[in-house]
């Protein structure tokens, strides 16, 4: 199987799991007063995709305004392997409505490298990445490598005091190690909650 993809879907469930009950614990009991459920794509420009989210001919450079109507989010996975320019930032934020979001991933000069210059200068073109989308920024994303385990705790507790501030991001643990019983580790949750992650 490839990461995302199987070739066929007979047999999976596609049922949320169960609550834990240390998010209700961490909530204060309370539930979530109307959530919101915003699904997208993590990525727009698929040409395979004209004639199903794209009108017939529409040209590459309008992929983003089309799906933009009909999805109200995306998963910038782009970011994750190369930060966008500013303008080409600015176009892609003009071009989508008030209430559309992108979630941008966490540059994988960040993520997958050791501190230093690199990782600086990616997280500061990360953080200009937020700035210039601005209001249509929704949920960043920071992919830990699979390598990445919890002996790294630190490290990854670092990398995220460096990102901007309101711009917490949700972690995606790959490693096992992070995970018990079918559940993320304790000392993880406590951390992630204590952060408001």
């Amino acid at each position: 199987m490839h990461f995302g993809r199987v070739s066929n879907v007979e047999g999976i469930r596609f049922d949320p799991p169960p609550l834990d009950p240390r998010n209700i614990a961490a909530l204060g009991g309370r539930r979530a007063g109307n959530p919101r459920l915003f699904i997208g794509a993590p990525v727009w420009s698929v040409p395979s995709w004209t004639g199903e989210v794209y009108p017939v001919r529409t040209p590459q450079r309008k992929f983003l305004l089309h799906y933009a109507h009909r999805y109200p989010t995306v998963e910038m996975n782009s970011t994750f392997y190369s930060v966008p320019s500013v303008d080409r930032l600015r176009t892609w934020r003009e071009t989508v409505p008030a209430q559309f979001r992108f979630c941008p991933k966490v540059p994988r000069d960040a993520s997958h490298t050791q501190p230093g210059r690199v990782r600086d200068a990616a997280l500061e073109a990360f953080a200009e990445t937020l700035h210039v989308l601005g209001d249509r920024v929704g949920l960043p994303f920071l992919q830990l490598p699979p390598k990445i385990a919890p002996s790294a705790r630190a490290q990854v507790r670092t990398l995220v005091e460096r990102l901007p501030p309101g711009k917490q991001p949700a972690i995606e643990f790959r490693h096992p190690g992070w995970f018990a019983d079918g559940r993320l580790d304790d000392e993880t949750f406590a951390w992630l909650h204590e952060a408001g992650l």
